[in-house]
């Protein structure tokens, strides 16, 4: 990169949002904290990301995602495992979830329940598309981590939309507010 691809954040344009009303695009990027937050009822963000998810199904969007997501589906499992408050009640004691730590069984079951849970999901979109990990992907996420001051995993999202000229990206993350260059469907709740 040369220096005059070097530019300061105060330079950079807002990023846009889309809003809630806007009818769903065609063709979407789905972040991991939309996945998690749609098949985890109870979960922050989750009526607001399961509600969206219903709009792109209804309407015939294709979903895109990165390999990345099902590495990141299962830290988000076992987060909402064993954090107590992240869960409803009821939803802990049905999985056992307070025996996470100490029963083989119960991490299993967990881990299983939220994969079947996401690739319930999946199978309801019109069109799905799981896009690899290319060593281009990793170069332009360098680049997006250093330009738009993401974590790694984050900016390998951005990176992956871009790759594939995706301009609509679904995420329950605000730091994708720093990405100027993307349509953002912030999937949060109130």
């Amino acid at each position: 990169r040369g220096k005059q691809d070097v530019r300061r954040d105060q330079d950079r344009p807002a990023p846009t949002a889309a809003g809630v009303s806007d009818p769903p695009p065609r063709d979407i990027y789905l972040d991991t904290s939309t996945a998690v937050a749609a098949i985890m009822g109870g979960s922050r963000h989750s009526a607001a990301s399961a509600a969206f998810c219903a709009r792109l199904i209804d309407h015939g969007s294709r979903v895109y995602f990165s390999q990345l997501l099902r590495l990141e589906l299962a830290e988000g499992l076992r987060r909402l495992a064993t954090n107590p408050a992240s869960l409803p009640a009821e939803t802990r004691h049905a999985h056992q979830l307070e025996a996470w730590s100490t029963n083989f069984l119960v991490r299993q079951h967990w881990m299983d329940f939220g994969i079947l849970q996401f690739e319930a999901l999946l199978d309801r979109f019109a069109e799905v598309f799981e896009l690899p990990i290319r060593p281009r992907t990793w170069r332009t996420a360098l680049a997006a981590m250093v330009d738009n001051q993401l974590r790694s995993y984050d900016a390998l999202h951005v990176a992956t939309a871009r790759e594939h000229r995706i301009r609509h990206f679904a995420t329950a993350d605000d730091d994708y507010r720093k990405v100027a260059d993307l349509l953002v469907w912030f999937t949060q709740d109130p």
